[in-house]
């Protein structure tokens, strides 16, 4: 009987241990993680406006206004300095200026002409900042504004184009139509190639919206990545559709269309934009990501496991001694 107890026992506490360390599966769409804040710039035949935006319907609060231009264009954060990088257009040219979450102020650095919006627009742990112009990647000056092309070419002419810092990787994302599905590619700053990387790869929800059913967000304007890894998009179907995706199983869930009543008051389809961005909620060392609940699970499922490990061979020694001293 003792024998048999002290396998239960042990049997237990290994099928405790091995469910401990096994990855959870992701079974409800990523969140926003906590200390984080999301960030839409209008595009609009006014001046750029930015607003904080709430990723769990996509309502958007206004922050402040930009001096001068109308459309802005793609946002990166610097992980480097912190700063956030902003395109808008002014008549005839593009404008890089860094923006403050805080107040909305937008402060101009350099005018340039052609590259209007910088699709793709992205900066690297290093502070290097690059966009592409249909398959060319580029490197962006971010004091002067000038360009300068990565290679001869990607291989691919991406929709979006992002920095995750999780992995200290780029990606690209291009629509296939054939299987509805953004096909992700890795791409390196050093040599400009994009090579396919089909694990990445996101499946795009169907949403219904106001009614009607069956809409595929087959459209991005731009992409971000959050401290957890995850990319969230933001397309133009109808006007700034917000989806994000699980980086790590490839699927992707519609949160809302962002809207502001205030920026535009013919709701629905009110608020368009080309700029979304994630910035800290407080400062953080940009040497140390944030991996938000992922890590914490992760210590927490190692040490618990650690414990049960530890509890079993316990049980087992004194198991031994007892039957040594009888």
């Amino acid at each position: 009987m003792k024998k048999h107890a002290l396998a239960a026992v042990v049997l237990t506490v290994a099928g405790l241990v091995i469910a401990g360390s096994a990855p959870a599966q992701a079974s409800v769409a990523p969140t926003l993680p906590a200390g984080q804040d999301f960030f839409a710039a209008a595009c609009d035949n006014i001046r750029p406006q930015l607003t904080r935006v709430d990723t769990t319907n996509g309502n958007a609060t206004l922050v402040g206004n930009a001096n001068d231009g109308s459309c802005a264009g793609n946002a990166a954060v610097n992980p480097d300095d912190g700063l956030v990088y902003l395109a808008y257009s002014d008549p005839g040219s593009t404008s890089i200026a860094t923006v403050d979450p805080k107040t909305g102020v937008f402060s101009l650095i350099a005018r340039t002409f052609g590259a209007y919006s910088m699709p793709g627009f992205t900066i690297t742990k290093d502070g290097n900042a690059f966009f592409f112009s249909g398959p060319q990647l580029n490197s962006l000056d971010l004091s002067t504004a000038s360009a300068t092309a990565v290679g001869t070419g990607l291989g691919v002419s991406p929709d979006v184009m992002g920095y995750n810092r999780i992995d200290d990787k780029v990606y690209a994302f291009s629509w296939d139509s054939g299987t509805s599905t953004f096909l992700a590619y890795a791409v390196n700053t050093s040599t400009g190639v994009a090579t396919a990387d089909s694990a990445h790869n996101i499946t795009m929800a169907n949403y219904s919206y106001n009614g009607n059913t069956g809409y595929n967000l087959n459209s991005v304007e731009s992409m971000t990545f959050d401290g957890n890894g995850n990319p969230w998009f933001v397309g133009d179907n109808f006007q700034a559709e917000l989806m994000v995706a699980d980086f790590a199983t490839g699927s992707a869930t519609f949160v809302g269309e962002i809207t502001n009543a205030t920026i535009r008051t013919s709701a629905p389809h009110a608020f368009h934009t080309q700029s979304i961005f994630i910035v800290a909620a407080t400062p953080r060392s940009s040497a140390l990501p944030d991996t938000g609940s992922r890590a914490i699970a992760l210590v927490s499922t190692g040490t618990i496991a650690a414990g049960l490990l530890a509890a079993g061979a316990i049980a087992l020694i004194i198991v031994r001694r007892r039957k040594t001293t009888t």
